[in-house]
């Protein structure tokens, strides 16, 4: 993963924007205060209003670039980012947006892992993972169709039952794709790790994962070892059809005892409605089936490259030709780019919220307006303070002060402070 600038426009403007807000308040009303000592009570009553204001309800919001490069377009694409959370960044403080729309994602601060599903664009594809160190980012209302129970895990297009050896059922749009157990070398009942995009399943203490996704037909499977792995799949005897990068389309309607034999990084198997992928780098298959009616016997070996093995099952609608981007994309992966933090800092809803339920007397003293009164009000942000007297003077002051949301977008508002005796 490589580290790089996104553009500092935006924080140029912002720190212009806090200095502003710091030094650029002005008298608007200032023909009606008398002369004298007053003024300059209102003057640092005002300044001190200002500063409390500030300490009692702003936040800072951090915005982190996240740029997504893909040499294709891919549909519900399971996205996990090595992201590296600082210890102070608060758990439910995370998220990500694209085009300013919050998706849905999961965060790991202690392996620091950011998971989403998500489309990717052909080409470059810009995200943002936005986080706060206090407060919260809260209103999110994450749904999903991913589930975990018992020896089984399902998304709304696959359910997998797990044994400890592999599979014991494997549906996709309630269709069964294997028509007996599928074994995958496995050698331990697996320990199950659900969240809310990605399901884990992992064997012999870690040294095998198998993971599903929301809105996914994946299954991507890692295996940490040395030396061979043999596996077999009995599919289902539905499937008529084959097809492998160098030999082509294969019709599997036959009693054949050898189909297909060879090495290859793709098979695919499928009829006219749904197919079974099979991706992995040199991997030796062996189709066989005793008559056109009977169950697919595939056998296929691989060997470890550098200590582990990657592979991917991707369950699909109609044939291989929907799986090419997948292939694509398990031989030549998106690339990911770190941008550098945005710290966007301002007024925080949530804490002028807590302020504003405060009473009367209480925000008088925490501003340090102690022997005036006081109304001050920002637009759809906040409001507190008596109602303005008539026949009173009344000095009235006016800040611009940036609102952060909890995307880390910044938008002007007034600031307006009334002051008298």
């Amino acid at each position: 993963m490589k580290g790089q600038a996104v553009s500092i426009d935006f924080m140029t403007a912002m720190t212009i924007f806090i200095i502003m807000i710091a030094a650029g308040f002005y008298i608007v009303q200032s023909s009606f205060v008398p002369e004298g000592g007053f003024i300059q009570q209102v003057e640092d009553a005002a300044d001190t209003g200002l500063s409390n204001f500030r300490e009692s309800t702003r936040w800072t919001v951090y915005r982190n670039p996240v740029i997504i490069s893909s040499s294709q377009s891919l549909k519900n694409e399971p996205v996990a980012i090595d992201y590296p959370f600082s210890r102070d960044i608060l758990k439910n403080s995370v998220l990500v947006t694209q085009d300013g729309k919050e998706l849905r994602s999961q965060h790991d601060l202690l392996t620091n892992d950011t998971v989403m599903v998500t489309d990717i664009r052909e080409g470059k594809n810009r995200f943002d993972i936005v986080y706060t160190k206090t407060g919260n980012l809260e209103d999110r209302n994450y749904s999903s169709g991913l589930e975990h129970s018992g020896e089984s895990a399902w998304n709304d297009q696959l359910n997998v039952t797990f044994t400890a050896n592999g599979f014991s059922q494997l549906e996709f749009e309630n269709t069964d794709l294997l028509q007996d157990n599928a074994h995958l070398a496995g050698s331990s009942d697996p320990f199950f790790d659900h969240g809310l995009l990605k399901v884990n399943a992992s064997y012999s203490s870690g040294r095998k994962h198998i993971k599903l996704f929301e809105d996914s037909g994946q299954i991507r499977v890692r295996e940490f070892f040395t030396g061979e792995r043999d596996w077999e799949l009995n599919l289902t005897s539905r499937f008529d059809t084959a097809y492998t990068p160098g030999e082509g389309v294969i019709n599997l309607e036959t009693s054949r005892t050898g189909i297909y034999t060879g090495t290859t990084d793709w098979i695919d198997f499928n009829d006219s409605d749904q197919g079974l992928s099979i991706i992995g780098e040199n991997i030796y298959v062996n189709v066989s089936r005793d008559a056109p009616t009977s169950e697919l016997d595939v056998r296929i070996t691989f060997s470890d490259t550098g200590g582990k093995k990657d592979l991917l099952l991707y369950a699909h609608k109609d044939d291989y030709n929907n799986a090419t981007d997948q292939k694509q994309e398990f031989y030549s992966p998106y690339d990911t780019t770190l941008g550098v933090p945005e710290p966007v800092e301002g007024v925080s809803r949530q804490r002028a919220a807590e302020l504003e339920s405060g009473d009367y007397e209480y925000v008088k003293e925490l501003l340090g307006l102690t022997g005036l009164e006081y109304n001050i009000s920002i637009e759809d942000t906040f409001k507190h303070g008596k109602n303005v007297p008539t026949g009173r003077t009344v000095t009235v002051l006016e800040f611009p002060v940036p609102v952060v949301e909890r995307f880390g977008n910044a938008s002007k508002r007034d600031m307006v402070m009334r002051i008298w005796q």
